[in-house]
């Protein structure tokens, strides 16, 4: 039942990828669904079924293995060698800073060639290795910033294949989640700063201590705002009232 209504190439190409993945070989998904011309999430379902009915716990993919295969199809000449080690030592360092953790090899692979390419003097564009890695360029160039930000792009070149640093860095993404929380602290901070200035400006307006600023107009005390009009008691006028007694 659980293959049922499942084509047997989709099948058999899940199982030699459980196998290569079980004995490290440089293989991907993506190979066997070019050879049988099938998508590849078809296969990835096959592929998560088997797994998960037969309770088979595979090793995550070394990126480590796909080096050299990347680099041929590169075709860097005499520099070859030297630039897969460099490429390597890379990607054993990102991996120690958390850096390939829910992450694809490919462009851990990608990364590290770019870099190494430019270590060694190799003109290579990012474009290119991100046809060979097949991943997209934004992808290559989000993996070299994140790994800007680790101690280990600030060595140079000898100290980079000589010195092993042996701290290890925060997780990428726990890096953005502690810069996120900051500004969202710093906003916080800033907010409750401006209603505090605006409580207080109020509270001077309604004891009517302070002055407002701006066109040098005095502050007006609430309690002169309006007054009451003033009744006076009018006095009978002495022209008006003396023809009125004579006529009496």
């Amino acid at each position: 039942r659980i293959l049922q209504g499942k084509r047997k190439s989709h099948v058999c190409a899940a199982c030699l990828y459980i196998v290569c993945r079980t004995e490290q070989t440089p293989h991907i998904l993506l190979d066997f669904s070019e050879i049988i011309r099938e998508i590849m999430f078809q296969l990835l379902r096959v592929y998560t079924r088997l797994c998960n009915a037969l309770c088979i716990k595979l090793p995550a993919a070394d990126p480590c293995l796909f080096i050299s295969r990347y680099a041929q199809r590169l075709q860097l000449g005499d520099k070859s060698d030297v630039i897969c080690v460099t490429a390597m030592r890379l990607v054993s360092r990102m991996k120690r800073d958390w850096m390939a953790t829910g992450r694809r090899p490919s462009s851990l692979c990608g990364a590290a060639l770019v870099v190494a390419c430019r270590l060694h003097n190799c003109s290579r564009q990012i474009s290119d290795i991100a046809k060979i890695v097949r991943n997209a360029t934004a992808t290559i160039t989000k993996r070299l910033k994140e790994f800007s930000e680790t101690p280990s792009s600030k060595l140079s070149i000898e100290e980079f294949e000589n010195v092993d640093l042996g701290e290890e860095e925060d997780p990428p993404a726990f890096k953005a989640l502690k810069i996120k929380n900051k500004s969202k602290e710093s906003d916080l901070a800033l907010v409750e700063r401006e209603v505090s200035q605006y409580q207080e400006e109020l509270e001077k307006e309604i004891r009517g201590e302070g002055t407002v600023k701006g066109d040098g107009e005095e502050h007006l005390d609430s309690s002169s705002l309006y007054k009451p009009p003033s009744f006076v008691a009018k006095t009978p006028d002495c022209s008006t009232a003396a023809p009125e007694s004579g006529a009496q």
